[in-house]
């Protein structure tokens, strides 16, 4: 009995090292997994993973997040390895000595060598994707570089099951982005800035559009869940088609995306156009905040 116990406290070292692997294993399957949002009972978990590790406009996580996923761990390797010392390699080699333990180290590399390719496969297309990184600045520039081009037309339906074109908006400044409903990184970081953003504008004559980049799931028939899910107020319209029609749109108003066809997930920059009352696309907004949004839309209301 006594030599079974000794067994067991030489493999602790092992043993800790094994459940600090899988912890980080998890916590990074956890950051990069894309979870089914077509059911309320998991929405906690759809957010979770941007309230534990943030987003920055690429989608992956921001500066926090790369430490809770990189720093800690290894501070807790560093802690292990001191406190176990050489007694660490002795237990690993007791029990790769052993048929279960060898086992359980084949697993576990073969478990961390297929979420190093599937994390890479993540990562690798939101570092290449052209996103422009956020400006830090806290004021809008008043030298912002204005457009000043026509904004494509488009005919979409909208939540209420009605078709409606941009230029049913004219007369109106428009503040115009693209997202979708299964979206867990940039889209509720847009939806928070254009929603706080259009509360702060005291002016009535302004429309708030938002066309998705996923018309396979977010159907005319889903919009009106999507409207309640994003709280939108009157004068602010989700809009969708057939699939067809809705990337012609995107084409036109050319908005960089790449669509992963088994999950549906679409990797995609934050752009918001800011229109005028005539039509014209004045500002193009990468990830903007609240503020800059407020800015952009009164410059172009105060326009005659």
């Amino acid at each position: 009995m006594e030599d079974r116990i000794e067994i067991r406290k030489d493999f602790q070292p092992v043993v800790v090292f094994g459940l600090l692997l899988v912890a980080t294993l998890i916590l990074w399957l956890f950051a990069f997994v894309s979870l089914p949002s077509d059911s309320e009972s998991v929405e906690w978990l759809q957010r979770a993973p941007l309230v534990c590790f943030g987003r920055t406009a690429s989608g992956l996580p921001d500066t926090g997040g790369w430490l809770l996923l990189v720093a800690a761990p290894i501070l807790f390797l560093i802690v292990v390895l001191i406190g176990y010392g050489a007694d660490l390699v002795t237990s690993a080699s007791q029990l790769s000595a052993t048929f279960f333990g060898k086992c359980i180290i084949a697993v576990l590399v073969s478990w961390l060598a297929i979420q190093t390719v599937w994390v890479g496969f993540k990562i690798v297309p939101r570092l290449s994707s052209p996103v422009e990184s956020v400006d830090l600045l806290e004021e809008f520039p008043e030298t912002y570089p204005k457009r000043m081009i026509a904004a494509p037309e488009f005919e979409l339906i909208n939540q209420y099951g009605q078709p409606i074109k941009l230029s049913d908006m004219k007369g109106k400044v428009v503040i115009l982005t693209f997202m979708f409903a299964h979206c867990q990184t940039m889209c509720p970081l847009i939806l928070k800035a254009v929603q706080e953003a259009s509360a702060d504008i005291s002016a009535t004559d302004i429309a708030v559009v938002f066309i998705t980049l996923d018309p396979w799931r977010d159907t005319p028939s889903a919009l009106p869940q999507m409207a309640k899910s994003w709280k939108l107020k009157d004068g602010q319209f989700a809009l969708s088609a057939d699939p067809e029609v809705v990337n012609a749109v995107l084409d036109s108003y050319q908005i960089p995306r790449t669509r992963d066809d088994k999950n549906g997930e679409v990797v995609h920059p934050a752009l918001v156009q800011v229109i005028n009352r005539s039509g014209q696309i004045i500002y193009t907004l990468n990830n903007p905040s609240a503020k800059w949004l407020v800015a952009a839309a009164e410059k172009v209301l105060a326009e005659k």
